[in-house]
């Protein structure tokens, strides 16, 4: 090769080597650039990062900060309320041993009554005081007890439900009867009379009086009040001793020379004077235990006299003597409630004396005894 073109190709080489020098000079400058960028990134980047922090460090101070307060306030709120529950236990554990007491208080009293004997206090000053215008009227009382030990009767109400003809068939059977009040007129539609009449109900002796003493033929039991209370004295009766208390739990005394207490109905009286007699079956018919009512202006039930309460539409002479009978009762679906209520206590006492009390009354309200029929008791 010549001279000549190895010089050529020598400045050529030369001439690339300076354009690569040139190349890797504006490379090394420009990294420098870069690195001076990436340096001013990672310096924006720390700046950023740090004020993230701080907000982030601000907002974990704020919550701490509401949740110490609420923490403080939700502890308040349920002291408060704590507080509150625990006042409201104290208030009703006072008032349970304030009621406590009272009931005590009650006890005690009842049990003075008891232990002192306070119907047999009544019982006796009532039969003292008969006794002078009754000679023999203790004995006569005296001389019921256990008289039917072990027998069944009948206890016969006043209700709209009670027939002659159902009478007629007691009085086939021989079964033993005790009827109260107003029954006397039934007597024209049958040949049935009761075994024992009773009445307790005042207003009901004061009007019928001259009835009561016309009544002859079986033993007629009357409260003493209606001599003691109301100064009536009646023809050939036998006053028994009575308790006029709305007692709790209504006191049931089987020997009824300690009184018989008012149960708000006289065929309460008459069990209790069945169970006296010594009878350990006592079936009730035509005890409807119920008697017809409406709303007055005031709201309270009250007497609807359109309404048959009887089994005879006789059985008063007229609507003011009906009037006069019951002018005493009141509200009537209380006295309805007393009753019934009285029932259930003197169902207890039977079935702890082992007397079997049934009603056999054709439909009535009355269900604290066992229902049977009238057909099925003389069968």
């Amino acid at each position: 090769m010549r001279k000549s073109e190895l010089e050529q190709k020598l400045h050529e080489s030369e001439y690339r080597i300076s354009k690569l020098e040139e190349k890797i000079a504006a490379l090394q400058e420009k990294n420098v650039k870069s690195e001076k960028e990436l340096e001013k990134a990672n310096t924006s980047v720390k700046v950023l990062s740090d004020t993230l922090y701080d907000h982030i460090a601000n907002q974990v101070r704020q919550l701490v900060s509401y949740t110490d307060e609420y923490k403080t306030f939700n502890d308040h709120r349920f002291q408060t309320f704590s507080d509150e529950i625990y006042q409201h236990v104290a208030n009703q554990v006072k008032m349970r041993d304030d009621r406590l007491e009272e009931y005590k208080a009650e006890q005690k009293d009842e049990l003075w009554m008891r232990t002192f004997g306070f119907d047999n206090m009544m019982a006796e000053l009532q039969l003292s005081q008969v006794e002078m215008i009754a000679p023999g009227n203790r004995e006569k009382l005296f001389a019921l007890k256990d008289t039917h030990v072990g027998e069944k009767c009948f206890v016969i109400g006043n209700g709209p439900s009670l027939k002659p003809e159902d009478l007629d068939k007691l009085k086939k059977k021989g079964i033993f009867c005790l009827a109260s009040k107003g029954i006397y007129n039934i007597f024209e539609a049958t040949d049935w009379r009761p075994d024992l009449w009773g009445v307790s109900d005042l207003d009901y002796i004061a009007l019928k009086k001259d009835d009561i003493n016309q009544l002859t033929g079986f033993p007629k039991l009357v409260c003493a009040q209606a001599y003691i209370q109301k100064g009536i004295q009646l023809k050939d009766v036998i006053y028994y001793p009575y308790i006029q208390a709305e007692r709790t739990p209504r006191f049931f005394n089987s020997d009824i020379m300690r009184g018989i207490h008012f149960y708000g109905t006289i065929t309460g009286k008459l069990i209790n004077i069945a169970v006296y007699m010594g009878f350990k079956e006592i079936y009730l018919l035509g005890c409807d235990n119920s008697l017809p009512t409406k709303k007055d202006e005031n709201g309270n039930s009250v007497l609807d006299d359109s309404k048959a309460m009887h089994f005879s539409k006789e059985y008063f002479k007229d609507k003011k003597e009906m009037q006069e009978a019951y002018q005493n009762v009141g509200n009537i679906e209380q006295a309805w409630d007393f009753i019934t209520k009285s029932f259930i206590d003197i169902k207890y006492n039977c079935d702890m004396l082992n007397v079997q009390v049934y009603n056999a009354t054709r439909g009535g309200k009355l269900e604290v005894f066992p229902r049977v029929t009238l057909e099925e008791v003389l069968r």
